[in-house]
């Protein structure tokens, strides 16, 4: 609900202020908007359309559709969505081969340094979550909160994973999962410390 907010947070804004002032009403949204990210964002990688990563290339989409329309309005997001939903229709392949090259790019490269690459953390974490409550593991050491905790930080790890993919496979924005690679760390050690002591007390 948190995030909602705050990504709706900036139109309700402008819509408040329209309808509180006698004043035109705005002409450009308050943000990028997702259209926008998620059509440019097939450019970051070499693809078949030549799109590219970069604001001036939606503003010459913006310029030359018919009639123009304005960079950064409501009429250029609605067109961005179409391109978007099109290029998907025309060639999912082709869009399916560029989330994968980007995907690849933040698996293969560690965002906590020193550290393993992203995909070894989120393989570990998915294998031992899977693993651990597949066997009933979490129940029979007493560590209920741990399936919980693990469960949220590998749902996050892998919305990092997503953002990667449809928009910036960048360290730079994936640097806040490492606190969720600390919380995945921290209760796989829990766990096994737990699984030790429950044995231990047992023989």
């Amino acid at each position: 609900m948190l995030a909602l907010v705050v990504f709706t947070t900036p139109k309700w804004i402008v819509v408040a202020r329209d309808t509180a002032f006698d004043m035109q009403p705005a002409e450009r949204l308050a943000t990028h908007g997702l259209s926008h990210t998620l059509y440019l964002g097939l450019g970051f990688v070499e693809n078949k359309w030549g799109i590219r990563y970069d604001d001036d290339y939606g503003e010459e989409i913006a310029n030359k559709a018919d009639p123009p329309i304005v960079f950064g309005s409501p009429d250029y997001f609605r067109l961005m969505s179409k391109l978007y939903l099109a290029r998907w229709a025309e060639d999912p392949l082709e869009v399916s081969r560029i989330y994968a090259e980007k995907a690849w790019r933040l698996l293969a490269v560690p965002t906590l340094y020193p550290g393993p690459p992203f995909g070894i953390v989120l393989l570990i974490g998915l294998l031992h979550l899977a693993a651990a409550t597949a066997l009933g593991a979490w129940w029979r050491i007493g560590f209920l909160q741990g399936f919980i905790v693990e469960g949220v930080a590998v749902a996050f790890l892998g919305l990092f994973l997503a953002q990667a993919m449809v928009a910036l496979p960048s360290q730079t924005y994936a640097l806040p999962a490492n606190a969720f690679v600390l919380v995945l760390l921290g209760v796989i050690l829990e766990f096994f410390a737990r699984a030790v002591l429950r044995i231990r007390a047992a023989s």
